[in-house]
C-alpha cells in the first residue's frame, strides 16, 4: 500500500529521532580505584601422621594466605609470613613462604611426636593462621596475621603481628616513617588510651590492675586502619597470659603535630 506524503514525512522523523538515540553516547564507566589494590584469600593446609600414630594425635597446620594481583607485593607478604613462623629454636632457617612454614611447622611436630612415641602419650601439635586486610586504601595496605599455635602444654600460644605496605614505594612501613613523637610523649599517650580502654584511673597503678609493669614498654608491633594506629603486644609481653594480647589503639585526631614529613598518614586524613 502507498504512503501519503504526510505519512513519509512521520516516518523519516521517527527513524531519525531512533537514529540519534543509537549514536547517544553511553554514560562512561567508573573509573577503577587504583589506590586499592585486589586481593582473595587461598587458604593454605597440611596434615601429617607419626609413623605409629595414636588415638588422639593431631598433627596439622593451615594458613589462610591473602594473594594481591601484584606480582611483588605477594613476595613481599610471602616472606614476612614465613618471618613470622613459629619455629623450633633448633631450626635455623627461617621460611620464605606461608607453604614453606605449614612444612617446617609440620616438620617440628613429627619430631614431637617421635620424641612421645613409647610414653602412651599422643603427640598434639596444630598450627592455624589467617592473613586479614586492616586497610586497603590511598596506596596502602595493612594486613594482620593472627595465629594460634598448640603444642600439647596447658594452652596454645596466639600471636598477631602487622604488616604496613606503602605501594607507591614498596616500603613495608615502621613506625618511625609513620610519626615523629618523643618516646616519652608516646608511652604517656598510649598509656592514657590503655587507661581509657579499661577504666583504670589515673593515679592507679598498672600493676594493680594485673600488668607486669607500671611503665609501659614500646612495642614496634603496629598497623595503620582507618581510623588511627593499632599497637599489639604479644601474651605474656606485658601481662598475663588470661589478659590476651593487649591492644591500644590510638586515634589519628591525638597525633595532630606529629606526624612524619613524609608520613602516608596524611593521605588518610580529611
Amino acid at each position: 500500500m502507498a504512503l501519503s506524503r504526510r505519512q513519509c514525512i512521520g516516518l523519516a522523523l521517527l527513524l531519525a529521532l531512533a537514529g540519534c538515540r543509537d549514536q547517544t553516547p553511553a554514560a562512561p564507566a567508573a573509573a577503577s580505584d587504583h589506590s586499592k589494590v585486589e586481593v582473595r584469600s587461598l587458604l593454605l593446609k597440611d596434615r601429617r601422621q607419626s609413623p605409629k600414630p595414636l588415638p588422639g594425635e593431631d598433627l596439622r597446620a593451615e594458613l589462610s594466605l591473602i594473594q594481591t594481583s601484584e606480582a611483588g607485593l605477594n613476595r613481599q607478604i610471602e616472606g614476612w609470613v614465613g618471618s613470622h613462623c613459629p619455629r623450633d629454636p633448633e631450626q635455623s632457617a627461617v621460611p620464605d613462604s606461608g607453604a614453606a612454614c605449614l612444612r617446617l611447622w609440620m616438620d617440628g611436630c613429627l619430631k614431637q611426636a617421635a620424641a612421645l612415641a613409647g610414653t602412651g602419650t599422643p603427640a598434639r601439635c596444630s598450627f592455624s593462621a589467617e592473613t586479614k586486610v586492616l586497610l586497603n586504601r590511598d596506596y596502602l595496605l595493612s594486613l594482620a596475621l593472627e595465629s594460634y599455635a598448640d603444642t600439647g602444654g596447658a594452652h596454645g600460644m596466639p600471636a598477631v603481628s602487622y604488616l604496613n605496605i606503602d605501594r607507591r614505594s614498596g616500603k613495608a612501613l615502621a613506625l618511625a616513617d609513620l610519626i615523629q613523637i618523643p618516646e616519652p610523649a608516646l608511652r604517656a599517650l598510649l598509656e592514657q588510651q590503655l587507661r581509657l580502654a579499661l577504666n583504670v584511673p589515673p593515679q592507679a597503678s598498672l600493676k594493680a590492675s594485673g600488668f607486669f609493669e607500671d611503665q609501659l614498654p614500646l612495642t614496634d608491633n603496629v598497623a595503620l586502619d582507618g581510623e588511627g594506629l593499632r599497637f599489639t603486644y604479644g601474651a605474656y609481653e606485658i601481662a598475663p597470659y588470661s589478659m590476651g594480647l593487649p591492644n591500644i589503639h590510638l586515634p589519628y585526631s591525638a597525633l595532630a603535630g606529629q606526624l612524619a614529613p613524609d608520613s602516608p598518614i596524611r593521605r588518610l586524613l580529611p
